[in-house]
């Protein structure tokens, strides 16, 4: 049984996977208690090529069938033989990344968020602490479902793995089992390190997934879902406010620029629908109603 399985999921993305791999070969040679464990549904062997060059005896690399984002890394975590799994999205590993979880895993956290480099210059919560279950919904809120930012205890987790089963192809289904343990008392550790790289100029027009219904609807069904609980009631209520406040100032501003991406693909109309029943939505009316003239009326005339 390993320490830590590193557990990465790729879909025909061969470059950005070489990227990775090479990122973290280097650190996966040093310690012979970390595995890396791939999950390719990519139907080329590029992928497994490149496997192929770098094998080593702590890489497992298992070929499936293209179900969604959320069952692959469920599926992940599921199937890791180690007593801590970091969820890895397509980033780029920092040197002696790996050296500095394993000395943080001697602290025996329930869960660990990891910083990034694309992050630092938005996230200010200072030096690595502790949280609650509360307080990672506040502090830490969406990002729940930045994969390469989630590092879990296994045992903990494991039990609610296919709870939402029924959640899965919403792009978010791996953050319900996550809700699940932050409803409940643990050790929650936020890592203000940054470890790894992401893609900083991400372009919301190659998405695999609609911004809007991920962010703006799934994300909220989320928070539905657990937000009688008491101990996070009050949590998510913030959290809902925060985040519905930035989804229509999003919109807005795509609107304003004139971008038919993204966020910017949302109509009144899907907004309405959304999110008819808030009052931050009604008192944001006005605004709307301002956009709404300028998009349609004045900007065409």
């Amino acid at each position: 049984m390993y320490k830590l399985t590193i557990a990465h999921g790729t879909y025909e993305n061969s470059e950005k996977f070489k990227a990775t791999l090479e990122s973290i070969l280097p650190q996966l040679k040093l310690f012979s208690n970390v595995q890396l464990l791939i999950l390719d549904d990519s139907v080329t062997n590029k992928t497994e090529n490149i496997i192929k060059k770098n094998n080593l005896k702590n890489i497992k690399y298992v070929r499936g069938r293209k179900r969604s984002i959320d069952y692959a890394f469920i599926w992940l975590m599921a199937n890791s033989n180690s007593e801590y799994v970091w969820w890895f999205g397509d980033d780029v590993m920092e040197n002696n990344s790996i050296g500095y979880v394993l000395k943080e895993l001697e602290k025996n956290p329930d869960f660990i968020f990891i910083n990034s480099i694309a992050d630092k210059k938005t996230l200010d919560y200072g030096k690595n602490f502790r949280m609650s279950g509360p307080e990672v919904i506040e502090k830490i809120g969406d990002l729940l479902l930045f994969l390469s930012s989630l590092l879990w205890r296994k045992e903990i987790i494991y039990p609610y793995l296919y709870k939402y089963e029924h959640k899965f192809y919403t792009a978010i289904g791996f953050a319900y089992p996550q809700m699940e343990v932050f409803s409940k008392k643990g050790f929650f550790l936020y890592i203000d390190k940054p470890l790894f790289k992401s893609e900083v100029n991400r372009s919301f027009d190659q998405l695999f997934y609609d911004p809007f219904k991920v962010f703006g609807i799934y994300y909220f069904e989320l928070l539905d879902t657990f937000g009688q609980n008491l101990y996070l009631k009050n949590s998510i209520k913030k959290e809902k406010k925060r985040r519905g406040y930035q989804i229509l100032k999003g919109v807005l501003y795509y609107k304003i620029k004139g971008l038919n991406y993204g966020l910017g693909k949302t109509t009144f109309t899907d907004l309405f629908r959304t999110y008819w029943n808030w009052y931050i939505f009604w008192i944001s009316i006005p605004a709307i109603i301002i956009i709404y003239l300028y998009f349609f009326l004045i900007k065409k005339a």
